[in-house]
């Protein structure tokens, strides 16, 4: 329980942190509107955390399948699908939907990595490392 929750503030932050650099890069005089929407991207991303990756962890970590695969390719499409479900950017043109699903893709996939890597990988590490000495 304690990497689950590791994994979950690990990715809130890892998420927060790429979104805040990310607005740094569009607009970097106006780092206050990115830390703004870096805090709601965490916000966001706890709850997709909870909603949609714990649940999908234990079934995954019951039938076995452990590999960074399963974890990043349903962080993309939460990520991805989470743009034109909501459209939390307003009511914006196709070609800006398509923009913000592939950004907010990227980010779930990053996400989904580093919850993978402190929830399934790094206990795994430190099994192994404990199991040799």
């Amino acid at each position: 329980m304690k990497n689950i929750a590791i994994a979950i503030v690990s990715a809130a932050l890892v998420v927060a942190i790429c979104t805040f650099l990310m607005g740094l890069a569009e607009q970097y005089r106006n780092w206050e509107v990115s830390a703004l929407v870096a805090a709601v991207a965490a916000t966001v991303s706890i709850i997709a955390l909870i909603v949609v990756a714990l649940p999908l962890h234990y079934a995954l970590s019951r039938t076995g399948k452990v590999g960074a695969v399963w974890y990043v390719v349903p962080g993309i499409l939460v990520g991805a699908g989470f743009v034109p479900g909501l459209k939390p950017f307003g009511q914006d043109a196709v070609s800006g939907l398509i923009l913000q699903s592939l950004w907010c893709g990227l980010l779930g996939a990053i996400g989904a990595a580093t919850f993978w890597f402190f929830a399934v990988r790094r206990p795994r590490l430190t099994k192994q490392s404990i199991q040799t000495v």
